[in-house]
């Protein structure tokens, strides 16, 4: 059985704040489900904290490359109006969901880019998420310097995705 090390301790805390939380839930169902859901999250950790080595940080970072470009050259097409903002709820039925965007009344009436996520939100956190992968791989010095350049590039895309993220796409939905 693998041992303990002391990182898994905020873990444990997750769990058990989830664990907690569920005492005098409202809805009791969706709180296993939710406990449920982090409950994998921390089987993933394990197992990629006990067998993730240094020949897998080139991958790892190139992962994070490529999800960043992807999503924000999406993010940017949907704000210049060349891409529909609800290409993810299409699911390649090529249908009218295309255009769709599910609106708050009174709070947010305006279409935002979303990249291949369902809403700004997610896009925005998502890419949130991955930028400091990036900024870190810029800023280590054992890399060469065209890497670090590319990383740069990578980064001012992301961040313009994400400037873009929160700013109204054209009103002709």
């Amino acid at each position: 059985f693998p041992r303990l090390r002391k990182s898994d301790a905020w873990v444990a805390l997750v769990l058990a704040s989830y664990a907690f939380s569920l005492w005098g839930a409202q809805f009791l169902q969706l709180g296993i489900y939710a406990f449920q859901h982090a409950i994998k999250h921390a089987l993933v950790y394990f197992y990629v904290s006990r067998h993730f080595r240094r020949e897998h940080v080139p991958w790892f970072v190139a992962t994070v490359a490529v999800a960043i470009v992807v999503e924000s050259v999406i993010g940017i097409l949907q704000f210049a109006d060349i891409v529909p903002p609800g290409l993810i709820l299409d699911k390649g039925a090529g249908s009218e969901r295309l255009s769709e965007q599910y609106r708050v009344p009174g709070i947010e009436d305006v279409f935002r880019a979303t990249g291949l996520t369902y809403d700004s939100h997610a896009l925005g956190v998502y890419l949130a998420m991955l930028m400091p992968t990036i900024l870190l791989f810029a800023n280590y010095r054992a890399v060469s310097r065209r890497l670090r350049l590319w990383g740069l590039a990578i980064l001012g895309l992301g961040l313009a995705a994400l400037v873009q993220v929160c700013a109204t796409l054209p009103s002709n939905y």
